[in-house]
């Protein structure tokens, strides 16, 4: 039996869309997605249209009539009653083990807070933000290497070999829907600078897991003498920086920047101004302009 699919995506979303491809025909699969992700998308494989509006996004459904609603990584609120243009429901995929880590930014907070294991759920889509029934759940195990990219796709993957057969049960929806414990949620929003900053009055283990929630492409934001860095590495080392009772929270050691953290020192191996990866630390301590 055929299955009419609309998915709802974001930029992160598009990955999934193979798997979304290999389940449906391309007349049976409708993509509507934010303006941003539109030039993700080859555009002559999907049916792709981007949402203007809320009246915009119904009026699509409307005309193309899907048995499922499918949504992820999209981030403006949508209207529960737009379930009910669908036979089985409207069902968001959430990269969490909902209820912990409703919100924006899951995988950022989840590794900050040291987190050895995350998640996806497919939920039904209900009045707040990720708090609608929980069809299915899958655990993700985090390793002390992991970071946000290498957690990202563990979760893509994940999501794509379990779509298949969470489509495939979509009459069994109703019934094997649960509804969450508000008692062990926990809400997120989006890391502001200072969540993504480093700090002297952290621990080493937090530093490190800030910048690993931070991801290698972004890096977790240091400001020294007025300039901003963005460290992607760093490590503990054993030994004490020489100097390391001055009152500065950072030396210079044989061209290596060293932090001190609440708890002691941290070794920043690679770190980037804009997009430039610094190579001497130098201009740190005399003076020198950074080309």
């Amino acid at each position: 039996m055929t299955c009419r699919v609309a998915y709802i995506c974001g930029k992160q979303g598009v990955s999934v869309l193979p798997a979304l491809a290999a389940i449906c025909e391309k007349k049976d699969l409708m993509i509507l997605t934010s303006a941003a992700a539109y030039g993700e998308i080859d555009v002559q494989v999907y049916n792709v249209c981007t949402i203007i509006s809320p009246e915009h996004l119904r009026q699509s459904l409307e005309n193309f009539r899907p048995d499922l609603v499918l949504v992820m990584t999209y981030l403006s609120k949508l209207d529960p009653s737009l379930s009910e243009l669908t036979r089985f429901g409207m069902v968001n995929v959430h990269p969490s083990l909902l209820p912990k880590y409703r919100g924006g930014s899951p995988v950022f907070y989840a590794l900050k807070n040291g987190e050895t294991q995350v998640g996806v759920t497919y939920h039904f889509i209900s009045e707040g933000f990720d708090q609608g029934a929980i069809i299915r759940q899958e655990s993700i195990r985090v390793s002390a290497t992991d970071c946000a990219s290498s957690v990202w796709m563990k979760i893509i993957k994940k999501i794509i070999v379990t779509l298949p057969s969470v489509v495939a049960c979509r009459h069994e929806w109703s019934s094997l829907a649960v509804e969450q414990n508000e008692l062990e949620a926990t809400t997120v929003g989006f890391p502001s600078l200072e969540e993504r900053s480093f700090s002297s009055l952290l621990t080493i283990a937090e530093n490190l897991s800030l910048i690993r929630a931070c991801g290698k492409s972004s890096g977790a934001r240091l400001i020294l003498e007025g300039y901003e860095f963005f460290v992607t590495n760093a490590m503990a080392p054993y030994i004490q920086p020489c100097g390391s009772d001055s009152p500065k929270n950072w030396r210079i050691v044989d061209n290596i920047l060293w932090f001190k953290a609440l708890d002691g020192w941290l070794c920043i191996s690679d770190a980037y101004i804009n997009t430039s990866r610094v190579t001497s630390w130098s201009f740190l301590s005399d003076g020198e302009k950074l080309s």
